[in-house]
């Protein structure tokens, strides 16, 4: 695996070397991108699965955290397909997998969901958030 370096629309000069020297053939350049944070990991537990599961309590619903967690798990990023000994089996996506973009668009499409059944979820890039995350 290479890794290029890519500023104002050209390649820096280490990632230039790189691509003169390799062997003739096809090639695939994929975005390196970074995994969905620890960070964004609390917020969504502290802002999104807590306030949903005291909500559902409150309507009488029975339902644990981890509970939650499954649901919207289950409800917003489905499932995807592995080959387990031949066989095609569907297994529920993980929010350890996302990029930190795709994370944030799950925390935003939950607090959309929310806000239309009458529950606002805070936002965690609201300042009065942001002013307490050393908290988490």
């Amino acid at each position: 695996m290479y890794y290029l370096t890519i500023k104002s629309g050209r390649f820096d000069n280490h990632s230039l070397e790189i691509i003169a020297n390799l062997p003739d053939g096809n090639y695939t350049l994929q975005k390196k991108t970074k995994k969905r944070s620890n960070e964004q990991n609390a917020s969504y537990w502290l802002l999104r699965v807590q306030p949903i599961t005291n909500w559902l309590k409150e309507q009488g619903n029975q339902v644990s955290e981890d509970d939650v967690h499954y649901w919207l798990k289950v409800k917003f990023l489905g499932y995807k397909v592995i080959e387990i000994n031949h066989k095609q089996v569907k297994v529920l996506k993980s929010t350890r997998d996302l990029t930190t973009l795709d994370f944030a668009t799950y925390m935003n499409e939950i607090a959309i969901y929310f806000a239309d059944k009458g529950l606002l979820l805070k936002d965690p890039n609201q300042q009065e958030f942001l002013d307490d995350k050393d908290n988490l």
